[in-house]
């Protein structure tokens, strides 16, 4: 376990999120007295202040480790995902699974029964609903699907084998990857990697979204009038909207 939070892996997934929260937490509260002062600490180049920050942005990559498996979860649609609109998102991707995979086979009978009669319309139209399906990246069943695109595109491929060669996916992966190349293994993790950075990122860039609220409604309440607090409620609201259009887009 220790040798692997040192490697590249760690270091993308985890330790650059890190680091890029903490930086982005520094510009939102630089009007703090702490914030000022651990700024032109490290402006100054303080070694010894650099080592402790280093140590505690590695902290906190570690224990973001230990979250990816319930932000995996929860970006795929399960608890702690709230119930109800889990429900009805799944309710609505299944009604789109279901027309759309029922426009397909209607189509693909038609196109069966009347073969070189079929007209060009049609058969553009059935190829167009094919493409679009595959790019959807949802499971084929109506029982796999989830509440989120995430969930979806996971399940997507971990019913694959299941729908191609009859294989429970999450069964047989466990002892595929005791067999697999060592190369292909490390393709493999470059790709998580790459995920667990944006899904990290996101995970930051929501807090970061509700701490930039939080402070824009502090500091724009009633009682704080003078020019100095309401120039920091403006630029918290910034820093607001530029964490969830972040969220957004890492999503």
């Amino acid at each position: 376990m220790l040798p692997k939070l040192a490697d590249r892996t760690f270091i993308l997934g985890e330790f650059l999120p890190s680091l890029l929260f903490a930086v982005a937490l520094l510009f939102l509260f630089r009007d703090q007295n702490l914030a000022k002062a651990l700024i032109e600490d490290l402006t100054t180049k303080d070694l010894k202040l650099a080592v402790y920050l280093l140590v505690a942005l590695w902290t906190v990559a570690i224990l973001l480790l230990m979250l990816n498996d319930p932000l995996y979860r929860f970006l795929e649609g399960y608890p702690p995902f709230p119930g109800r609109l889990a429900e009805w998102l799944k309710k609505r991707k299944q009604r789109r699974l279901r027309s759309c995979s029922g426009e397909i086979r209607t189509l693909y009978d038609e196109w069966a029964e009347q073969g070189s009669a079929f007209p060009d319309a049609k058969r553009d139209r059935y190829q167009r609903l094919r493409l679009d399906f595959v790019k959807s990246q949802m499971p084929p069943l109506e029982s796999d699907i989830l509440p989120t695109r995430f969930g979806n595109a996971i399940k997507a491929f971990e019913v694959y084998p299941r729908d191609i060669y009859g294989a429970d996916g999450v069964v047989i992966w466990p002892r595929l990857t005791s067999v697999i190349p060592k190369t292909f293994g490390e393709q493999i993790q470059d790709i998580r990697s790459q995920i667990d950075f944006l899904v990290n990122c996101w995970f930051f860039s929501v807090i970061l979204a509700l701490v930039g609220a939080a402070r824009a409604i502090f500091y724009a309440s009633w009682h704080y009038l003078d020019p100095p607090t309401t120039d920091v409620a403006f630029i918290c609201s910034f820093w607001a909207a530029g964490g969830a259009i972040a969220a957004y887009f890492f999503y």
